[in-house]
């Protein structure tokens, strides 16, 4: 492993560097930038308050569980607003996630009203 380290000594500002970087920082900028998150601020209280609700380990998990129930919307129930907002619905898992028109995550959580709570949103339900 020396030879390894060794070839790598220039890069030791760049290792440094991301050692800086708090954890929780780290987390949120890849959330934002890898799965959508669309806002990195709102991340955390939303991971706070819905992340049992599937199963998310932390914020980062939370907003990529988010973003592959996005990519995964026809297999459930799909309404999309006049402004371009999808909700998405599972009602055998009762998860509900509301996506902005350019596919960013606003939210995902188990709606305490289950089937109703999604009936109750706006838009035009693609039939799913």
């Amino acid at each position: 492993g020396q030879s390894t380290s060794s070839s790598n000594s220039s890069s030791g500002i760049f290792w440094a560097g991301s050692d800086e970087i708090p954890h929780e920082e780290r987390s949120e900028a890849n959330a934002q930038h890898n799965y959508n998150w669309e806002n990195k601020e709102t991340l955390d209280d939303h991971y706070t308050r819905h992340g049992s609700d599937v199963g998310a380990k932390d914020a980062l998990d939370y907003a990529k569980k988010a973003n592959e129930f996005y990519n995964n919307r026809l297999q459930y129930q799909v309404k999309v607003d006049s402004k371009g907002v999808t909700r998405v619905y599972d009602s055998k898992n009762n998860i509900f996630g509301s996506y902005n028109a350019d596919g960013t995550t606003r939210t995902l959580f188990s709606p305490t009203k289950g089937q109703a709570y999604f009936d109750s949103q706006p838009g035009v339900n693609l039939g799913n």
